[in-house]
């Protein structure tokens, strides 16, 4: 079964944790098994810059399969500290682009798009790592 692709927008505030859960459904409407997948998303500036800026995973934390899997549920999570990674440019809101992958373990291994659009990064007004 196929994967219905969400474009979902995001807007999060440097310095401050991110958080977000989103539920993968099959065409049909149905969750989507989980177990034993991986994920990977990439935030970048524009579609054709080879950098990233950030990275979100299974395997470094920034992504999580919900429990039980079977209940398709992913949460997005960045620590604040992480959050501090995007740049400050300028006090200004800052654009990026992002799509997320599934891995599904196999033989042959498959991926597929799940979710894509953009994120806006706005800057921190109140800045508790001032002293």
């Amino acid at each position: 079964m196929s994967l219905s692709f969400a474009k979902v927008s995001y807007k999060a505030i440097r310095g401050m944790t991110w958080n977000e859960s989103i539920q993968l459904l099959d065409e049909t409407g149905a969750p989507v098994d989980l177990t034993g997948s991986t994920l990977m998303m990439r935030l970048r500036a524009a579609i054709g810059d080879d950098a990233y800026v950030m990275e979100l995973s299974t395997s470094n934390g920034r992504l999580i399969a919900d429990t039980p899997e079977t209940s398709g549920w992913i949460k997005l999570s960045i620590s604040a500290d992480d959050m501090l990674a995007f740049p400050e440019n300028n006090h200004e809101i800052t654009k990026y682009v992002y799509d997320a992958t599934l891995i599904r373990a196999g033989s042959p291994e498959v991926r597929e798009p799940i979710i894509g659009g953009r994120v806006k990064i706005q800057p921190q007004v109140t800045r508790s790592w001032e002293a």
